[in-house]
Parts: C-alpha cells; structure tokens; sequence
C-alpha cells in the first residue's frame, strides 16, 4: 500500500475518533429555548462521525479540477457554496476578440465618415489624415538625440537615412613603431617560404624590435648568421636570422625600435636576412601586420 494513503487513512480515522468522543455541544437556543431531548443527543449520538468531520483538505485541494486558478472553492462560513474561480477560458477570449473586433470596425467607420462630409473642420481633419499615410515623417531630431544619448545612430534602422559612417580598416597582429629594417624589401614572400619572409636592404644596416618584448634566442648558426628571438604581448614572437652581428643578449628587454644587430656585408651592398612572425604556435604573413618600406 502507498505511504501516502496510509498516512492519509490514519489521519481520517484519528479525526473520527477525536468527533466520536467528543461530540459537539449544542447550546440552548437564543430567546430561552429547551436544552435537546435524551431522543435528541441519542441521535447525534447515533450520526456516523464521517459525516460530522470536514473533508481532507488534501482531497479536497485534488478533487478541485484547476485549483491554481482560484482560492476560493470550498464552503462559506454560512454553509453555502463559493462561486467557482473565473478563468481566462477559451470563451473569455473570444468575447475580448469581438470587443477588439467592434472597436476596429468604429475607427475604420469614423474614418471613413470623416472622408464623406464636406466641412472645414473635416477638410482639416482629412488633410491631417492624408499626411499621415503619405507624407515620411521627419526624425531629424530623434537621430540627433541618439547621437547625443548614445554617440552615433544606428544606420542599419531605416528611419535615420544613409548616416553610416565609412568603415575603417582593422590592422590585426603586431602594432609596431617601426620595420625590422629600413628600406627592406621581400625578396621572398611567405606564400614560398610557409614561414616568413627574406628582406633585401642595405649591407651591414641596422636591425630593430619591431614590438616591445623579451629576448629568447640570440644563436649563431655556423655559416649562416645569427638568429635573434624576441617574445612579445600575447603570445607572439618575432624571428630574425642571419644576421651579421646581435646587440642583445637572452633575457634583456627591448622596446619598439630599438637596435638588436645589424645584417651581414656583402660586396654587392645589398644584404638578405630571414624575418618571421608567429602568432599563438602559428606563423602569420607579415606583410599582414608590418608596414615594410
């Protein structure tokens, strides 16, 4: 057997022994009337104790069909019964749609009253009427509220016209103060080499940060150069191989700029050295993030 009906079982037997024992006392009527009769108490006596008990107010709260929808089913103080909850039924919302209906249709009949008559007073109104519906209303004043409120408008809502402002270009990667080098020119872009690029400029000139960072690497490859690795902001880091000679050593700090070798010299004054940047464990182009001369 459920729990919860035995539960509920004990609690209606305790109740009906609580009445059977105690059976209510029936005070003498106002206006001096006769205690009841021993006939009388015999047959309260003699009543079933179910009938004198109120019912659960858990079966009750569950014989109701939709009790969220109102308190007050259930009994008066009087005995008599309470009017059953108003709802927001399907009835009831045909009767505001037909309200709504009526209504529509007068506005819809005024109008077209008004467009009948032939007075000054409806001439204007007519004339009121017709601007409405043809002439575009002026929201100059709402766009330059926006612009003040919340400092520009949006151009995409068609009430405040072409007011978009020109788009401007977004530079990703690196922001620098300057080139590797000056008047470097790829000879050797990133489309051939996967992994940077090779710059020509002037033999022996001077090599710069492009960003401010911390210096990893500084190697010398037999044969070919030096190579200078500088970690920068935001997971990213700028190669430079092959160069003649490093200023820097593992460990220092260099600013946008700032000198860390020079390329190598050659005879024909021109020199080529490997630049490349990475980007979170990626190699980017960097065309796409530094201005080259």
């Amino acid at each position: 057997m459920d729990t919860r009906e035995t539960v509920r079982e004990r609690r209606q037997a305790r109740i009906r022994a609580l009445m059977s024992e105690a059976p209510p006392q029936v005070e003498p009527k106002a206006g001096g009337g006769a205690a009841p009769s021993e006939p009388e108490r015999q047959a309260m006596r003699d009543k079933p104790p179910q009938s004198r008990v109120e019912d659960d107010p858990e079966r009750l709260w569950k014989s109701r069909p939709n009790p969220w929808l109102g308190w007050q089913v259930g009994r008066e103080e009087g005995g008599g019964e309470l009017p059953p909850p108003t709802g927001a039924g399907p009835g009831q919302w045909v009767k505001e749609l037909q309200v709504k209906i009526v209504i529509s249709l007068a506005l819809l009949g005024c109008g077209w009253g008004l467009f009948q008559l032939d007075m000054p007073w409806a001439r204007t109104g007519q004339s009121l009427v017709g601007d409405m519906l043809t002439v575009d209303m002026d929201f100059s004043a709402a766009a330059a509220w926006y612009d003040r409120t919340f400092a520009g408008s949006p151009a995409f809502i068609p009430i405040f016209g072409d007011r978009e402002q020109a788009a401007e270009r977004a530079q990703a990667g690196i922001r620098t103060a300057a080139s590797p080098v000056t008047g470097g020119v790829i000879v050797r872009d990133f489309a051939a080499l996967s992994s940077g690029v090779e710059l020509a400029a002037e033999s022996g000139a001077e090599v710069r940060s492009i960003g401010a960072g911390r210096v990893l690497i500084v190697s010398d490859e037999s044969g070919q150069g030096q190579t200078v690795i500088i970690q920068h902001a935001q997971q990213r880091m700028s190669v430079y191989g092959r160069l003649g000679m490093a200023a820097v050593e593992p460990g220092d700090w260099v600013e946008a700029g700032e000198a860390i070798g020079r390329l190598q010299t050659s005879e024909d004054d021109r020199s080529v050295f490997y630049f490349a940047v990475r980007e979170r464990e990626r190699y980017v182009d960097p065309a796409d993030v530094i201005a080259f001369d």
